[in-house]
């Protein structure tokens, strides 16, 4: 069993840290997790009203998902990173910067994938009805408060 110490708290209010009691041998332990950038990925789920979020590897593994029941993990991270890749690729042949934000629209979703960090990719799928500029703000707010913060040489 895994109890968990307020998990719904930020990592500012966690100090950066979040505690879990395991049962080891009749014994309970706690050890101490470090804050993680995906934890928050519910949380994004909610303020998009999406139907799907995700973290996926450049390489095509899911880091972190919310996926509806019956989608697998493994296809929609390969087809993201492989979206990805292609758009890329086809910029790199037109000596073009690779697109920070690639946007599907369809009747009745609407697709943003867009990079999370130097490594991966972060990717909602919302209503057809959500403008996607409002759900690349929204995502571009998610991602900047997130980034890890660089102290200052000055």
């Amino acid at each position: 069993m895994i109890y968990f110490n307020r998990p719904y708290l930020s990592a500012e209010e966690r100090g950066g840290s979040l505690s879990v009691r395991i049962l080891v041998g009749g014994n309970l332990t706690t050890v101490a997790l470090t804050a993680s950038a995906y934890e928050p990925i519910d949380e994004l789920k909610r303020l998009l009203e999406a139907v799907a979020v995700a973290i996926v590897s450049d390489d095509g593994r899911m880091l972190h998902s919310a996926l509806p029941a019956g989608v697998s993990n493994e296809s929609f991270a390969m087809m993201s990173a492989t979206i990805v890749g292609a758009a890329a690729t086809v910029s790199s042949d037109l000596k073009q910067t690779p697109p920070d934000h690639i946007v599907i629209r369809g009747v009745d979703f609407t697709t943003i994938l867009s990079r999370f960090d130097g490594a991966s990719l972060l990717i909602a799928v919302v209503g057809a009805s959500v403008e996607p500029d409002q759900l690349l703000h929204r995502i571009d707010e998610f991602i900047v408060a997130r980034r890890p913060r660089v102290p200052s040489s000055g």
